[in-house]
Formats: C-alpha cells, structure tokens, sequence
C-alpha cells in the first residue's frame, strides 16, 4: 500500500463558510475580522484586495461598526466588550465551535469542571475559556 500526503489540506467547512461570509459582507461596506479569518495567503490578499482589514481580537481597531468573529468563534465576554463600544459583530463562528461553546456552557451550569485541552492562547482556546474565568486553569507542557 502506498499512502501519499497532500502538500495542501483544503479548508473545513466552517472556515469555507466564514471566507463566503467576508467576501459578501465586504460589498455592503467596511468589514473588519477580528483576527486572522483563514492563514492561507492567496485569500487572506483576496480579502484584502475586497477591502477587509484585520483587526485584534483585543482591540478591533475598525474604521467602521462592523467586525465579523472568524471561525474559530470567541467568548461571550468578547463580544459583549465589542457592543459595549458600539461595534456590530457579525458572528462567522463555525457550527462546530458554536456547539462546543453551548456545551461547556451546559456542563458549567451543571456543576461540573470541564477540562479543555489545546494550545495555551490559541483563539480557538481562550474564545472557551474566558467566559469561566474560575474554571480555566491553563497549563502548558513543552
């Protein structure tokens, strides 16, 4: 048996989505991403060339009231600190994430002390994590 890996994986659904979501809302006007939408550079330049900047996830930065939240979703607070200081975010969080969200959320409630395993300051990570403040206790092992 012979097994060849792809130089290039493609993208999930959920990123494929977002991108979508970017390229139409740019048309309707300014768009800010909070963050990096996808890594890959030939559409991060499209994005650009469509007149969509990239902002913090910390500081939007954004000339206009809309930013759009990538894929890799974030917390409820984050969002709240956005509409705080007037910014309309546009939600382009994958269903996958979403739901991993709804979850932790649903076993917080229930008393229990869910554990969440990835990377330490990955936007996938703190976007679950900083909503329970109490309950995230991030560690790294290298």
């Amino acid at each position: 048996m012979k097994i060849v890996l792809a130089e290039h994986f493609g993208m999930c659904f959920g990123v494929r989505d977002a991108i979508a979501q970017a390229m139409d809302l740019s048309e309707q006007g300014s768009l800010t991403i909070l963050g990096e939408l996808v890594h890959n550079p030939i559409v991060r330049e499209r994005l650009r060339a469509q007149g969509v900047a990239e902002g913090s996830l910390d500081q939007p930065g954004a000339t206009s009231g809309l930013v759009m939240i990538t894929a890799h979703g974030a917390s409820d607070a984050k969002r709240a600190a956005w509409r705080e200081h007037g910014f309309h975010a546009v939600d382009g969080t994958c269903p996958l994430v979403r739901h991993a969200h709804d979850q932790l959320r649903r076993l917080v409630a229930a008393g229990y002390f869910p554990v969440v395993i990835g990377k330490v300051g990955h936007v996938e990570v703190r976007g679950l994590t900083e909503d329970f403040p109490e309950s995230a206790r991030c560690r790294s092992s290298k």
